[in-house]
């Protein structure tokens, strides 16, 4: 439509300077007239010739703006259409889809375990030789004293030197927790305090750090099974954010769609949906269209921007905490939007 006004404009330029040239051109045929004839001939065919341009133009913008308002009428009703459908399944699956937020979480801790344990291990691998040298050291100790009570304390040493040698941490702690008792119980003043607070660094809580694979297979893992009671539910969620954002309408049109789609979700669903859509593989052209959007949809980069845990500003539709691998997830956020700094949760 601007294209349609500068050419227009431009026609009414061209003729105001090409006008006085035409006027004094040689008549190429007779003319019985006066000067003042003439002039009006030329007056009265531009005027109708602008005056065809002109109401062409008037009709182009009368067009425009009906064929917008068409458009837009039929993408709200085809908008609030799909949201109907997006209740309905909602309703019988809801309580499915925030249910895999539990499991997603029981599977996180016992891959927390696991971590643990096989972080345990690599400790008490890197640890062999230290022990080999306190145990012979015990050994050596007790060398020339052959009482029966200082035997079996012997053997159990040799015991736990087998447990180091097969790399089997459970054996050996179970071998040190015994030469405590009997170094206690006989005073044999063995070196044992050493070995014991080196194996008690082992239980010390921590959290483990998951990359984005792990995090990956284990959700995607979690939504496989759950997709026969939360597919439908995910499947239209994503309908809609697709229709968004293929729509030619405005951005703030779009923002607003996304935030009527957003306020009829409880602070689960939404954190359900955030990782269905970026640790599953059936969630990934839901994360594509989001990324690709920039629509800031589970907090855009002035929320980002604001967010101070230490002073209670969270996040805005769920907390901080609920977030279940930390700064993976804020990551994974940062990404439908422009924010480039760091988040402040500390």
């Amino acid at each position: 439509m601007k294209k349609k006004i500068i050419y227009f404009g431009l026609i009414i330029l061209i003729v105001t300077l090409l006008v006085p040239s035409m006027l004094s051109l040689p008549r190429l045929w007779n003319y019985e007239g006066s000067p003042d004839s003439w002039v009006g001939f030329w007056g009265s065919l531009l005027g109708s010739l602008l005056g065809v341009i002109g109401a062409y133009l008037v009709m182009s913008v009368q067009l425009q703006s009906d064929k917008k308002q068409h458009y837009e009428e039929k993408t709200d009703n085809t908008f609030f259409n799909l949201i109907g459908l997006f209740q309905e399944i909602r309703e019988g699956s809801k309580n499915d889809v925030v249910s895999s937020l539990d499991e997603i979480k029981k599977a996180k801790e016992e891959m927390n375990e696991d971590k643990k344990v096989e972080d345990k291990l690599k400790k008490f691998k890197d640890d062999k030789d230290f022990f080999y040298e306190e145990i012979n050291k015990n050994v050596e100790k007790l060398k020339e004293n052959t009482e029966a009570p200082v035997s079996n304390v012997k053997r159990i040493l040799e015991e736990a030197k087998k447990w180091v040698a097969q790399e089997t941490l459970v054996g050996f702690e179970s071998n040190l927790a015994t030469l405590k008792e009997q170094n206690e119980r006989w005073s044999l003043n063995l070196q044992l305090s050493d070995m014991n607070s080196r194996v008690s660094q082992y239980s010390k809580s921590y959290a483990p750090n998951f990359d984005d694979t792990e995090i990956f297979n284990l959700v995607n893992n979690i939504f496989s099974k759950e997709h026969v009671k939360t597919g439908n539910y995910f499947r239209i969620f994503y309908r809609i954010i697709k229709y968004i954002m293929k729509s030619e309408i405005e951005l703030d049109k779009k923002e607003e769609y996304l935030g009527i789609l957003r306020a009829l979700l409880s602070s689960e669903e939404l954190l359900a949906i955030f990782y269905n859509a970026f640790y599953s593989k059936r969630g990934e052209k839901l994360a594509k269209e989001l990324i690709e959007g920039e629509t800031g949809f589970f907090a855009d980069k002035m929320d980002l921007g604001s967010v101070d845990i230490s002073i209670g500003i969270d996040l805005p539709f769920f907390k901080y905490e609920a977030l279940m691998f930390g700064k993976n997830d804020l990551d994974k956020i940062k990404s439908l939007t422009s924010f480039e700094g760091e988040v402040k949760v500390n």
